[in-house]
């Protein structure tokens, strides 16, 4: 375990589960940084495989901390590497097991946040590869980071979709996620909660025009695992939680309502009516909670979607 006295630059958390395949090369890719001054936490949590068994040869490094937990699940494996990380890192990067990245990622990202003091994070660009993939990098071109002015909640209201909220995008200050943990036992959606509760604070980013992150998806991703009851009742949680957050922000409480709610119910919507009856009768049983509480209107939706809510919203207002 690393020395909290000990002054590093940057703790990278890597969280894994069951990922013997990937792990390997996504340490490799840490290790191999241009940059030096970092620790690397792995928390294996839980896995059944041989992760841990492969992990070890990567202890001879000092900058290297591996804890293996009983399966807790994501949230709870990142809110352990957040616990173990050295206190006086500057920098906290999230990493997953089965993603590697390009070997000056961290250089350019601790010179980008020294040349902007104010900035509080870099946002990254990252690409998807076939999981068994590993393109060589290309030279880094010539690039000027791009400050934004905004606040950094607005980032992420216009556009919403799973890559843009992964927490891997996001290369923090570690003083602006002082004290922020991931919601335990919250899977699916628990790299929104954490970002939104951080930039609730304010602050602002600088983005990195360039790709220093290579995203694989695997058969594991559970951004591409089937719908379920888990993840239907995750979106809706969600969506109470940020009318909690946002409460006194009317604004973004409009615009999260408009943008980010309608959206998050639509791809619910078609991911729900292509699975089992079980799936349906739950998801409509919380959409028309969330009418008769007015968290959303049939006016935020186009006028197909309406007509197909509209079952949905009659209920909740006429019940018997």
């Amino acid at each position: 375990m690393p020395s909290s006295s000990l002054h590093t630059t940057v703790s990278v958390i890597v969280p894994t589960y069951r990922a013997e395949r990937f792990v390997e090369r996504c340490v490799e890719s840490v290790l191999a940084q241009t940059f030096r001054d970092f620790e690397l936490v792995i928390v294996d949590d839980g896995s059944t495989d041989a992760s841990s068994e492969r992990l070890k040869r990567f202890l001879a490094d000092d900058r290297v901390t591996l804890l293996s937990q009983p399966n807790h699940g994501l949230s709870c494996a990142r809110n352990t590497g957040l616990r173990l990380r050295r206190k006086t890192s500057d920098f906290v990067y999230f990493l997953d097991a089965d993603d590697f990245i390009h070997p000056e990622l961290l250089e350019v990202c601790v010179r980008t946040l020294r040349d902007h003091p104010s900035a509080d994070f870099a946002l990254l660009e990252t690409k998807k590869c076939a999981a068994c993939e590993t393109p060589p990098w290309e030279a880094l071109p010539t690039f000027a980071p791009r400050e934004l002015t905004y606040p950094a909640r607005k980032l992420l209201v216009p556009d919403f979709h799973y890559e843009t909220l992964a927490v891997w995008r996001f290369f923090f200050r570690a003083e602006s996620i002082a004290g922020v943990f991931f919601e335990p036992g919250l899977s699916y959606v628990e790299d929104l909660d954490f970002l939104f509760r951080v930039f609730r604070r304010g602050g602002h980013g600088v983005a990195i025009p360039c790709c220093l992150h290579c995203y694989a998806q695997t058969e594991q991703s559970l951004a591409r695992s089937p719908v379920s009851a888990a993840k239907v009742h995750a979106n809706v949680w969600l969506i109470r939680r940020l009318l909690e957050l946002y409460r006194d922000d009317r604004p973004t409480l409009r615009q999260l309502r408009k943008r980010l709610f309608v959206k998050r119910i639509k791809v619910l919507y078609k991911e729900v009516h292509s699975s089992n009856e079980a799936i349906v009768r739950l998801f409509n049983a919380l959409l028309q909670a969330l009418f008769s509480e007015r968290s959303i209107t049939l006016t935020m939706f186009s006028w197909r979607m309406r007509w197909r809510l509209l079952p949905q919203w009659w209920r909740a207002h006429f019940h018997d």
